[in-house]
């Protein structure tokens, strides 16, 4: 044998032996297995997504003994998922064992992490099936299990330790070895997904799952159209790409923080404060008792199980006349026990209808004393008749109606003071209300955001409970409970409102007088009339608690049943 001779035959030995000594060290997809992982998204694994690791219309993943794991595969909820990003990669830390570490990318979670705190994925360097959990977050992530035990989650590769022999085919069908050509394009379409994806009752992962510390900055790799893989989606397509990993990361941080022990405080404060602000900005502070039980009264008149009276007195302010909403009227007879009982409206109105018999009147509310001493003694006043005291009433016809007139003293309020030194400060009393009014309604709709994304995060009963009183407040809000169509009168000069004084309103055809408000301590009225068209008169209330008028309006249209105008005079 000439030398030209033996040395082709050593160089083609030479080839074959560095050939095998590859193909036993680089693997890619058995597909004599399932070849899919779980995404577990609670512990018993029993909602999960799919990541399929055996591809139809893409090439498999390669294993290599010094790259690591090379190409991609698909989530139905994660997307395309990168082995190798830029940057980063999933490698073996021990290619005697089989154990991996590193970082892979998926489209929709961001990174997924290969050896997580307290759990770890390895490829069996003798069976090379895939074991152990991978950790990922966001909206669908969750631990990913690798499970040969389970054909389900089984996932197993021609990958093999470097023994020898080599398994390089890809399973059944002795395929050789799958070359990921990296220079691929857009994929838009999503792979073929195997069918066997809802196992019985699979194995949950072992113990409960521990958060994976994340590298602080991983820049997201180049993706499918991206800079890397020649797919040529240009400067939109980056951009699009960068605002929904921007807008995925922000959910995922969103999510995390929820779930904290710190965001589960924080969201529990809002949604609380919101609901109390809903509350006060309904009812009020000082008589929140009062409209608890009115609402009562509400459900009551609702199902039928209370008859609503027709409301024929009105408790009123002895010194400002302004009716009060809402204040407490019982009826007892003469040995104290209770007949009835009501609750006043937004006029201040209330009513009793009785059998023959004799009765006291007793009206409480808060900050008010009864009954009136500054108005004891008379019969009437400048707007009322038929004043009520305490004492005895006396029924002797079935059927017939109390329609008694209460004053109540309000504790510590002087007219003349307030005339004197404190009716100009309303103005700002006014602004301030508007502000603490705007406040109230930003935390109560930032409440309500919070309690939806808090249900949706964590459905549970508390968090259901707390959506559902929203919902309760937001419908109070758009009922006539609130006072939310005022008018006002100010003075032209100055914008100062005029306090408690009187606003009439009478037919324009024949001068008839059809209602009358007192304004409040802010220049406010509320009031209900039908349609048609009106004169509005309004009186100043003068020191001595006399009332002048001091303003008619020309002729007004109501149109849809509440007069609602700001006066200036």
């Amino acid at each position: 044998m000439n030398f030209q001779a033996r040395n082709t035959i050593f160089l083609v030995f030479l080839f074959f032996s560095v050939f095998s000594f590859t193909l036993a060290n680089i693997g890619t997809i058995d597909t004599s297995a399932t070849n899919q992982a779980k995404v577990c998204h609670n512990v018993a694994c029993d909602d999960f997504g799919i990541i399929n690791f055996e591809l139809s219309s893409e090439p498999y993943i390669v294993i290599e003994n010094n790259n690591g794991i090379s190409g991609k595969v698909w989530g139905d909820e994660l997307g395309w998922i990168f082995m190798n990003p830029t940057g980063q990669g999933v490698t073996f830390m021990n290619e005697e064992t089989g154990l991996l570490t590193g970082y892979a990318w998926s489209q929709v979670s961001g990174w997924i992490d290969f050896s997580p705190t307290g759990q770890s994925v390895t490829i069996d360097p003798v069976s090379g099936e895939f074991s152990g959990y991978a950790w990922t977050g966001g909206a669908y992530g969750g631990w990913i299990k690798f499970d040969c035990t389970d054909a389900s989650t089984c996932v197993r590769t021609t990958w093999r330790k470097n023994d020898g022999g080599g398994s390089s085919g890809s399973g059944g069908d002795g395929g050789g070895v799958t070359v990921i050509d990296d220079g691929g394009g857009v994929v838009t379409p999503p792979p073929d997904i195997p069918t066997n994806v809802n196992p019985p009752s699979p194995p949950p992962p072992p113990g409960e799952p521990i958060l994976p510390d994340l590298p602080p900055s991983l820049p997201p790799p180049d993706g499918p159209g991206g800079p890397g893989d020649g797919g040529g989606g240009g400067f939109v397509s980056d951009v699009i790409t960068a605002v929904q990993v921007g807008f995925l990361n922000l959910i995922d941080k969103l999510f995390y923080l929820i779930k904290s022990p710190v965001g589960n405080l924080i969201s529990r404060i809002v949604t609380i404060l919101g609901l109390l602000s809903g509350v006060f900005a309904l009812f009020g502070l000082g008589d929140i008792g009062l409209n608890l039980l009115r609402l009562w009264s509400f459900f009551l008149y609702g199902m039928g199980f209370k008859k609503r009276n027709r409301p024929w007195g009105v408790v009123y302010d002895s010194i400002t006349k302004q009716p009060l909403d809402p204040a407490y009227v019982v009826l007892n007879d003469m040995e104290g026990r209770e007949i009835g009982s009501s609750i006043t409206d937004l006029d201040g109105r209330y009513g009793f209808l009785v059998s023959p018999g004799t009765y006291r009147i007793v009206a409480s509310k808060t900050n008010y004393t009864y009954p009136s001493l500054k108005l004891t003694g008379r019969t009437s006043d400048e707007l009322y008749n038929d004043l009520y005291f305490g004492e005895q009433i006396e029924i002797k016809e079935e059927g017939e109606i109390i329609a008694k007139n209460i004053p109540l003293d309000q504790i510590g309020f002087d007219w003349n003071e307030f005339a004197k030194k404190e009716q100009r400060r309303m103005k700002f009393y006014h602004t301030r209300d508007v502000l603490l009014a705007r406040f109230s309604d930003f935390m109560f709709f930032l409440g309500f955001v919070v309690s939806i994304i808090v249900l949706f995060v964590v459905p549970k009963p508390y968090n259901i409970i707390i959506f559902c009183l929203y919902i309760v407040l937001l419908f109070l809000r758009r009922t006539t409970i609130r006072r939310n169509k005022k008018g006002r009168v100010v003075y032209k000069v100055d914008n100062t409102p005029l306090s408690y004084g009187v606003l009439r309103v009478r037919l324009a055809t024949t001068g008839q007088e059809v209602a009358r408000r007192v304004l409040d301590e802010t220049g406010n009225y509320y009031c209900l009339v039908p349609n048609g068209v009106y004169n509005v008169s309004i009186e100043k209330k003068n020191d001595d608690s006399s009332y002048t008028n001091i303003f008619t309006s020309p002729a007004l249209e109501v149109k849809e049943g509440i007069l609602k105008k700001d006066f200036k005079i």
